[in-house]
């Protein structure tokens, strides 16, 4: 138990005891979902604009046509 500046902190549940080897395994985890989850999120801006963009090229084409490319059976 601690008292800090009239705040009480009890510790219900200690940490587990790691080896080093453990540690250092969850440290570098912990690392590569934050980066992962950085990378997914900056990509993920990029995929949603393009897949808008190739779908307002696929409409413009339909248009131009005068088809509707939803409906039309014949394999590609």
């Amino acid at each position: 138990m601690s008292n800090w500046k009239q705040v009480r902190l009890e510790v219900i549940e200690p940490p587990k005891a790691q080896t080093p080897t453990e540690e250092l395994v969850a440290d570098l985890l912990s690392i590569v979902t934050v980066f992962a989850g950085r990378l997914d999120g900056s990509r993920a801006k990029k995929v949603r604009s393009c897949v808008a963009n190739a779908l307002k090229d696929c409409l413009k084409a339909e248009e131009a046509d005068g088809t509707d490319r939803e409906n039309d059976q014949t394999p590609p």
